[in-house]
């Protein structure tokens, strides 16, 4: 007995060990050393960490083969993007595939503009897939209801009402005292539509409208393509008839344009909506931007006049040579929401002409939109394409937090070590000014006076 308890406690330490080795080799980009603990069967998972997802079809690919619900469910990132195809042209896999549809859809939600292109990549090959259009047979629990034999009519009454009060189904329970019936419990065949077409129809609708608008551009082509398919409706497709209506419903009511759905018909459709604007007799136009080159790095921004100063309406993407990083140290985080910036190293983040954002411009801003942070933020009304994205912060040590949830922006104004700073959240309806430490990283917004 004793030696069994020995052997077990062996083979459980040597699990641990490969899966703290795997972990490992995995983290420090040791991608060689994991091929060969896979080909020689020493895992015990499957773990990509931040692996790229073709490193990760290389090490894993006859595990997403062999195994494409588990692979998924440990690495949805790598998997979904190298092998979303893949497993979506496999005829038995329909709802791997859709696993994978979703999860790309939702990192447009985050700001990924590669995951549009992926999701059309996987969506092409799903449709084409002929049995994913069949429709799907499930076995589901259910009562048939059958002629009582005479000497259990009590009993079957009394079943009857037992049915009745934990289901509500009094008419069953009326049909069974005038014509007593048994209950019995069987499982029976249910054929339903094949849900393929209706999800990517909802998971690119909410794309277009839930990511940010610098993604409108890229979901409305995915929109027209899947109209052309007949997987979206006509009259659901944001083109320009739609933004005829939608104008026309908002003036007959005498509501405003919101300016969230604005913006984002103006990035979709560059120039096209202001003639349509203008056709309406609308007194409302998309914003007007203008390109602020970086010379340093020859990036490009937009700004705009919000209450006679021009903001940079994106969020800094400089590289310092110290102080600056990316949200997790993923470089496509830094392309969406810009850098995060110590707070010395946010007096160096802006352009020359603009200089970081002061705490009394921050003051001006919010009074004028009445200390609503839904006018600023790109999930709200958005009133001045001010388009705040929650990009989070990251403390002394590096460590990031709070993505998609919350926005937090350095000011100019120091005093006894520490800085005052801004954020705002996606439900919360103030801005928050406070103080903060100066070695957090927080994003920074740029502004020069017109």
């Amino acid at each position: 007995m004793i030696e069994k308890i020995y052997a077990s406690i062996l083979i459980l330490g040597v699990a641990l060990f490969a899966q703290e080795a795997l972990r490992e080799a995995v983290d420090n980009g040791d991608y060689a050393t994991v091929r060969q603990m896979v080909k020689k069967n020493e895992i015990e998972e499957i773990y990509c960490g931040k692996m790229p997802p073709d490193s990760a079809l290389q090490v894993y690919g006859k595990l997403f083969n062999s195994m494409p619900e588990a692979s998924f469910a440990s690495c949805p990132l790598q998997f979904s993007i190298s092998y979303g195809t893949k497993v979506c042209a496999d005829k038995k896999q329909l709802s791997v595939c859709m696993d994978a549809i979703h999860y790309l859809q939702m990192e447009t939600l985050q700001g990924s503009l590669s995951a549009v292109r992926f999701f059309d990549e996987v969506v092409e090959v799903a449709l084409k897939n002929k049995s994913y259009q069949q429709p799907i047979k499930n076995l589901v629990d259910t009562i048939l209801w059958v002629k009582c034999p005479k000497k259990d009519i009590e009993s079957c009454i009394a079943g009857c009402e037992a049915y009745a009060d934990s289901t509500g189904d009094t008419l069953q329970l009326e049909k069974c005292r005038e014509v007593p019936e048994k209950g019995v419990a069987k499982k029976v065949t249910v054929t339903s539509p094949s849900p393929l077409n209706n999800n990517i129809q909802k998971w690119a609708l909410e794309g277009f409208w839930g990511s940010p608008a610098s993604l409108a551009s890229a979901w409305l082509k995915t929109l027209l393509h899947l109209q052309k398919k007949n997987v979206i409706p006509d009259l659901l497709v944001p083109n320009k008839d739609f933004i005829t209506r939608w104008v026309q419903a908002h003036h007959e009511q005498g509501n405003p344009l919101p300016g969230k759905e604005l913006f984002r018909f103006c990035e979709a459709w560059d120039g096209a909506v202001d003639s349509i604007l203008i056709a309406l007799e609308s007194k409302v136009r998309c914003p007007v931007f203008v390109e602020v080159k970086d010379a340093r790095d020859n990036q490009t921004y937009k700004a705009t006049d919000i209450g006679g100063s021009f903001w940079i309406v994106q969020n800094m993407n400089y590289k310092t040579e110290n102080e600056s990083t990316c949200y997790d140290e993923e470089e496509e985080y830094c392309s969406v929401y810009g850098r995060l910036y110590t707070w010395d190293a946010a007096q160096l983040a802006c352009p020359e002409g603009y200089r970081l954002s002061t705490d009394a411009d921050w003051k001006r801003l919010e009074k004028m939109a009445g200390g609503a942070a839904e006018k600023l933020r790109s999930n709200g009304s958005d009133d001045y394409a001010f388009s705040v994205l929650f990009g989070g912060y990251a403390n002394k040590n590096g460590i990031s937090t709070l993505l998609t949830e919350g926005a937090y922006f350095w000011t100019e104004v120091q005093k006894n070590g520490r800085a005052m700073a801004r954020s705002l959240f996606t439900k919360e309806e103030n801005v928050e000014r406070f103080s903060s430490d100066t070695k957090i990283y927080m994003s920074v917004r740029c502004v020069k006076n017109n």
